[in-house]
């Protein structure tokens, strides 16, 4: 009676012990999986929820100090003219740049270092551990395992290599930033426009002229929020030569929104950069930029360099398969594109 209970007992165990470790297991690798799929979302929120903040209040003291009359730019008066045709604002400018040089170096090596740097980890360990990229999403069961294992050695060289030049280029524009005034700024898109532009950082110019064709970025995210549909991309921006419309009153009140093309070819005879304005339209009411489109001239790929991209609808840092694309891929295809 013994053997026979036994033997029923072995029966039922090899029927049953299987089905329960793999329960087991099922519901361990799924919650592993969960938890590095949403690396994105958890580990930001707990790391750089506080520094992100403080951030951007060191960011906007330095967009705010470089030029402290700003305000007055808005509708400017005599005085305002009077300083800008005699290079007055020019000269103070020079002076607030030097003094400004402690806080630029802040900025500059926190977002580059740390944030640049804390967002391409987690994109690059969830590729590594969660590939999406190479049709991988579109794999499940035994073909998703399979390619899983015979390309992991393979993941853990392309994207462990990826983050060592992140920590390189982050350095080296670290350094590039403290001498060139860069800020951080808001561009409002669409997901599919925001991965299309940050997988290989390329920003192209759209149809739209409103003061010029070029980027348009924007020092705050609600004003971005009002251009994007559902996606706001952070990224660094060097802006270079900046010229305010507000100071040539007949270009800003006869050209914008009516003349783009006019701001255009009024920038390049100028050599300017950026332009800057003070919009008004209707209840509007906001400071926009516009890299002007000089022909590939100034809209150089490194002068806007990606962060991380932003959810509007759930406040939630959105994952780049595969991560952003390293600053200096695009640089190095625009150097090479002529020979």
């Amino acid at each position: 009676m013994d053997i026979i209970f036994g033997i029923i007992l072995f029966i039922i165990a090899i029927n049953v012990l299987p089905t329960i470790i793999g329960y087991v297991l099922g519901i361990a690798l799924g919650s592993v999986q969960a938890i590095i799929s949403n690396l994105d979302v958890i580990i930001p929120y707990i790391i750089l929820y506080l520094p992100l903040k403080i951030l951007q209040m060191t960011n906007w003291l330095q967009y705010t100090l470089q030029k402290p009359w700003r305000h007055f730019l808005k509708n400017p008066g005599e005085t305002m003219f009077f300083m800008h045709e005699y290079y007055i604002d020019f000269i103070l400018c020079i002076i607030l740049y030097v003094i400004l040089t402690p806080l630029r170096a802040f900025n500059a090596f926190c977002y580059n270092m740390i944030v640049r740097n804390v967002f391409m980890l987690f994109d690059v360990i969830q590729e590594i551990f969660v590939p999406k990229l190479n049709k991988m999403r579109y794999y499940s069961n035994l073909d998703y395992l399979w390619r899983w294992i015979v390309y992991l050695p393979l993941r853990i060289i392309v994207f462990g290599g990826k983050f060592i030049i992140s920590i390189i280029e982050t350095l080296v524009f670290s350094c590039i930033e403290i001498v060139l005034p860069t800020l951080t700024l808001y561009h409002g898109t669409d997901d599919k426009a925001s991965t299309s532009i940050t997988k290989p950082n390329e920003w192209i110019v759209g149809n739209g002229a409103y003061a010029g064709y070029g980027i348009y970025f924007a020092p705050k995210k609600s004003t971005a929020q009002h251009y994007s549909r559902g996606t706001v991309i952070i990224s660094r921006v060097t802006l270079g030569i900046i010229e305010n419309l507000n100071l040539h009153p007949t270009i800003c009140r006869n050209w914008v929104a009516k003349r783009g093309h006019s701001i255009t070819q009024w920038a390049i005879d100028n050599s300017i950069t950026t332009i800057e304005w003070w919009r008004t339209t209707g209840d509007y009411r906001w400071w926009e930029y516009c890299m002007v489109d000089h022909s590939d001239e100034y809209d150089q790929i490194w002068r806007i360099r990606p962060l991380y991209r932003e959810d509007l609808y759930t406040e939630k840092y959105i994952r780049t398969w595969g991560g952003t694309s390293l600053w200096i891929t695009p640089i190095l295809k625009d150097f090479f594109k002529d020979f």
